[in-house]
C-alpha cells in the first residue's frame, strides 16, 4: 500500500481543483486553492519566526478558515492543539501549561 499524508492530498487537490469548494461555512467558502495558499503562508511564517516541531495553540471556531490554520501549522512540521472559544479560562490555561504551545493562532 502506498502511504501518503494529508499535506499532499491538499496540494494535489489545489493543482487539480483549484476553483473548487473544498470547506464552506456560514458565509465563507474556501476552495482548494485558497486552503492551500492560506496554509503555505502561516507555514512559512511560523518558520521565519523559529516556530517548527512545537506546540501551537489555535483558539478558532468551526469554520472553514481553522481548516487552512490546522493545514499551515501542520507544513510548518508542527502540531495544533484546539480550544474551544466557550471553553471556562483554567481549562484554557491547562491545555496551553500541558501542551507547551510555544505559539497561539486566534481568530475573533
Amino acid at each position: 500500500m502506498n502511504k501518503r499524508f494529508i499535506l499532499e492530498y491538499l496540494e494535489e487537490s489545489a493543482r487539480l481543483f483549484p476553483d473548487k469548494d473544498a470547506f464552506i461555512g456560514e458565509g465563507c467558502a474556501l476552495s482548494f486553492s485558497e486552503i492551500y495558499e492560506r496554509a503555505r503562508a502561516i507555514g512559512t511564517c511560523l518558520v521565519s519566526k523559529g516556530l517548527n516541531r512545537c506546540a501551537v495553540a489555535l483558539v478558532m471556531g468551526r469554520e472553514p478558515e481553522t481548516v487552512s490554520t490546522i493545514f499551515g501549522v501542520m507544513m510548518a512540521g508542527c502540531f495544533y492543539v484546539c480550544i474551544d472559544r466557550d471553553m471556562p479560562e483554567a481549562r484554557k490555561i491547562a491545555i496551553m501549561e500541558k501542551s507547551r504551545a510555544r505559539a497561539v493562532i486566534v481568530k475573533q
